[in-house]
């Protein structure tokens, strides 16, 4: 069961890792790096718009994805960023000592099957 729990909301959605990630060719190493680096500096500033403390033993996190368009998407495309990015953020912010299994679960992914404004939307279940 959750201690607290705190939802950070982006008015945007990562890039999917085909975008990034498989591009092949020089470089394609500093575009992962890049989105990456980017998640993490919007995830930092609403961990603190959110007063997201730190000390927490635990934290799992699901994330819901709406984009703007019906198309098909698969889901673990955007898992991979995500994941680095949050766990990477929540140590950095001190809210998890580590993001091993033991401190840090990346759980539900969920794709909205409705339309609308490019929204990603970060649950975190947070244990003391």
């Amino acid at each position: 069961m959750a201690d607290d729990v705190a939802t950070l909301v982006l008015c945007s959605t990562p890039p999917s890792f085909n975008a990034v990630g498989y591009t092949g060719g020089p470089g394609s190493r500093w575009k992962v790096t890049k989105a990456v680096k980017l998640l993490k500096r919007d995830l930092g500033v609403l961990l603190m718009v959110e007063r997201v403390g730190a000390g927490y033993a635990f934290v799992r996190v699901d994330v819901r994805l709406t984009f703007p368009t019906k198309r098909r998407r698969d889901a673990e495309n955007y898992r991979v960023l995500l994941s680095k990015a949050l766990g990477d953020v929540l140590v950095e912010r001190q809210v998890i000592p580590d993001d091993h299994a033991g401190h840090f679960k990346f759980g539900e992914l969920y794709i909205s099957p409705e339309r609308g404004p490019a929204r990603t939307e970060v649950l975190l279940s947070m244990r003391r």
